[in-house]
């Protein structure tokens, strides 16, 4: 069993009236005078929650701690924690859509369509400062005039436009975000709430025509395997009906630009490799370098297609 935390969660879990339960459990299937070895205790192991992996000491998990990858993994949880507090519902104040407001598919002959959004509040003190977005493809709906006051027994239904005109015939998926700013008149303090919109442009039956039947699962990457023997499939016979002079060898990329690592480490080995400048003396190896850099990339691509014990059925000079 994995135990998240470190050798604090393992004691955790140790202390558990599950584990204690499971434990009592053994120990009475065993029986007394049981010549039965005891089951050795686990070491704790120290965890790294972000990156979910088990290091064997702290000093593993310390050199881990200081790696590029690790530093890039808490970059995403602390941006993922932001999102998640930005949009939750807080200090008494709860607005609907908290998985993003959805206006559906509109088609694009109508002139505009809106979709209310509703706001209670638990106190009398709150009010609604002011509504913004990071686009001009959703407004408010003309007619508030902020900042308005909340009441704590009636909730509020805010009315969102979104004007397909001026898409200018476009259609697909448009995206926005709608933040809400409240202040507490009481306690002068202001905060924010903010919601995803959402809405689609164009035909609803080629929506449900072309949308996907099952969300996408990522393949599994899986590591690459030094090619054994090839083997060589006969010839495709343009080779014999074309009259080449020389059949251009085998050019085999350079391994030293095959690069390994996190997107922004492998960048900066890349811009390392190029030329300072381009004259006509360094033109040559630039793209050299880059060519080369495409092939190692071009076969990391295919990797993700990669399966094991398939069968291949040739077809004429095809499997």
């Amino acid at each position: 069993m994995n135990i998240p935390g470190g050798a604090s969660g393992w004691l955790a879990h140790e202390t558990g009236a599950r584990h204690q339960r499971l434990a009592a459990a053994a120990a009475a299937a065993a029986g007394p005078g049981s010549d039965q070895p005891a089951a050795p205790i686990p070491l704790p192991l120290f965890f790294c929650d972000a990156c979910q992996l088990k290091f064997k000491d702290q000093i593993a998990l310390d050199s881990h701690a200081s790696t590029p990858s690790h530093h890039d993994k808490m970059r995403r949880v602390a941006l993922r924690a932001t999102v998640k507090d930005a949009q939750s519902n807080k200090f008494g104040v709860t607005i609907a859509g908290t998985a993003g407001i959805d206006l559906g598919i509109i088609p694009v002959d109508h002139w505009a369509h809106n979709r209310a959004l509703v706001i209670k509040v638990s106190s009398a003190s709150l009010r609604l400062a002011s509504v913004s977005f990071s686009t001009t493809m959703f407004s408010l709906t003309p007619g508030y005039a902020l900042p308005i006051p909340l009441n704590s027994r009636k909730p509020f239904a805010l009315s969102i436009d979104f004007n397909v005109r001026k898409q200018l015939g476009l259609r697909g998926h448009f995206n926005d975000r709608a933040e809400l700013r409240f202040e507490n008149t009481t306690l002068q303090q202001s905060f924010t709430i903010v919601r995803r919109v959402k809405a689609i442009i164009g035909s609803k039956a080629d929506y449900e025509l072309l949308k996907a039947k099952a969300p996408f699962v990522r393949p599994k990457r899986r590591r690459l395997r030094p090619n054994g023997c090839l083997v060589r499939g006969p010839p495709r016979s343009m080779r014999s009906t074309i009259p080449y002079a020389r059949i251009l060898p085998e050019y085999p990329h350079d391994k030293s630009v095959i690069v390994a690592g996190q997107e922004e480490e492998r960048i900066e080995i890349i811009r390392a490799m190029l030329p300072q400048t381009l004259t006509f003396e360094t033109y040559a190896r630039h793209w050299h370098t880059l060519t080369h850099v495409e092939e190692g990339q071009m076969l990391q691509d295919i990797e993700v297609y990669d399966m094991t014990d398939t069968i291949l059925h040739r077809k004429d000079y095809l499997f």
